[in-house]
């Protein structure tokens, strides 16, 4: 990964405060970020770890800066949708009526979106969602989950 990419992360998780907001909603996990391209053309991922101790990774892609998703609001959501990824491999671990929801992606989606409302960011959830799936469709892309979870959202926020 090209130092300038790992510069401009390291610059928007200090400017953003992102440590101190991963710490605010989940103050007992160790999360640490790096950068890579990520499959699928995602904005960010985090994987299941091979070890039982340490950090957390949230891999941050370069599209993030590439797609201008560099302001708080944006860059904040999508760490917390990848923390609340996390937060559920955890719970998902410990419970075996949880455990098929790691299988399903849709489910996994919902599951982290609700994590970031969870945390009182349904506006920028929502804002976010905006922009991503707007970039998809600049992009030629089939609409994402993201569209689905906007129209749920849009009805709560309305209704």
């Amino acid at each position: 990964m090209e130092n300038d990419v790992l510069k401009a992360f390291d610059d928007l998780i200090k400017t953003h405060e992102t440590a101190a907001l991963v710490k605010k909603h989940k103050p007992e996990l160790k999360i640490a970020f790096d950068a890579e391209r990520i499959k699928d053309d995602a904005f960010a991922a985090s994987y299941e770890r091979q070890q039982t101790d340490g950090a957390w990774y949230i891999t941050l892609s370069p599209r993030i800066i590439e797609c201008g998703l560099t302001d708080y609001e944006s860059f904040s959501t999508i760490v917390l949708h990848e923390l609340g990824h996390i937060v559920h491999r955890l719970q998902a671990w410990g419970s075996p009526e949880l455990r098929h929801s790691l299988n399903d992606q849709f489910l996994r989606e919902y599951i982290a979106h609700d994590f970031v409302i969870s945390c009182g960011w349904k506006t920028q959830l929502r804002n976010t969602l905006l922009r991503t799936e707007a970039l998809r469709e600049e992009s030629g892309l089939a609409p994402g989950i993201g569209s689905k979870r906007l129209e749920r959202l849009d009805a709560t926020l309305n209704g």
